[in-house]
């Protein structure tokens, strides 16, 4: 099991997974967007 995902679950306090919810909804906006935000440049 990869230790990243098992970390992801037992940490998912309300602040990652708010984080988690952006993280979707730009993936799904990202599309349609001229740019990708430099948000995510750094990944």
């Amino acid at each position: 099991m990869p230790v990243k995902s098992r970390k992801v679950k037992v940490k998912a306090t309300g602040r990652e997974e708010k984080e988690e919810k952006e993280k979707e909804w730009w993936e799904k906006i990202l599309p349609k967007l001229p740019k990708p935000p430099r948000l995510f440049s750094s990944e």
